[in-house]
């Protein structure tokens, strides 16, 4: 049997009317003020560290796996920017529980 259809509300954000749509949830905020800023200084750092791997190292080798690293390092950082303005810890969301 099929669910019922809700209506939707016209004056919400698209967003919120994707997640009444497909029932996903909103991430909800995991971690605290002192865990957002070591994020943000994670992130920055992974990026900061990202650029330097990309102009010291897999520039001058010109070959696909340093700037594979490279290039995973950088999302890292990028991820790490998201948890810090979204407030929310993948790893504490998947049940560990961490120090900061």
């Amino acid at each position: 049997m099929c669910q019922k259809l809700r209506p939707i509300r016209l004056n919400t954000t698209p967003t919120a009317r994707l997640r009444i749509l497909y029932g996903m949830k909103a991430l909800t905020c995991n971690i605290d003020a002192k865990g957002k800023q070591v994020r943000f200084v994670m992130g920055i750092a992974e990026i900061i560290g990202a650029v330097l791997m990309a102009a010291l190292w897999a520039w001058p080798a010109n070959d696909w796996w340093p700037w594979t690293l490279t290039g995973v390092l950088f999302f890292f950082g990028v991820f790490a920017l998201f948890e810090a303005r979204a407030g929310w810890c993948v790893v504490r969301a998947m049940g560990f529980k961490t120090k900061v």
